[in-house]
């Protein structure tokens, strides 16, 4: 399995975001696109079932509600706008017809519970129904083998005091570290 395409381009961490385009937000993925970066991003099931692309648990942070992911439907999480914006939570079918395999996906799967796999099986479900050929990566490793055909890693940062930032992260963070579980 090739995951070179993991170190040849930066990754744009929920998007290439800023104040115009928040992060989780269509236009923030339309942006990393558009200068040729990696796009991370984080997957939760919502209350009616759907995949959704949001990296906290919780809403409050970037929508302003207290309240999760999972308790939501897909119509009620698409009622409350990111960052104060136009813009909000978009579906993993959105999200991957947007990228269509033009860059690379890292695709943390948030949320799993080591009784119930219903998020991982729902997002290979995703996965399947469109058909997905596009580079993509797994960082959740306790999904791993429900993917076979993913490739798996885990990230890991460097915490040395005085680590230079890495151009493999457009928000400037510490150095990433990746190791292939495939």
């Amino acid at each position: 399995m090739n995951f070179q395409w993991l170190f040849d381009r930066p990754i744009a961490h929920r998007g290439l975001h800023d104040e115009q385009y928040p992060e989780n937000s269509m236009p923030a993925y339309e942006q990393a696109i558009a200068h040729n970066f990696n796009i991370e991003i984080d997957v939760h099931v919502s209350k009616d079932g759907e995949v959704v692309v949001f990296h906290d648990d919780n809403l409050k942070r970037v929508c302003g509600v207290d309240k999760l992911v999972k308790d939501c439907t897909v119509k009620e999480l698409k009622s409350y706008p990111l960052a104060n914006s136009e813009y909000v939570i978009p579906t993993f079918k959105e999200f991957l017809a947007l990228v269509d395999g033009k860059v690379g996906i890292l695709c943390e799967i948030k949320g799993i519970n080591p009784f119930d796999h219903r998020i991982v099986r729902e997002t290979i479900k995703v996965l399947d129904e469109v058909g997905y050929k596009g580079n993509i990566a797994n960082p959740s490793i306790s999904a791993r083998c429900f993917m076979p055909n993913v490739i798996r890693t885990t990230l890991a940062a460097n915490f040395a005091p005085g680590a230079p930032p890495t151009e493999n992260t457009i928000d400037g963070g510490q150095p990433i570290l990746w190791a292939n579980f495939g």
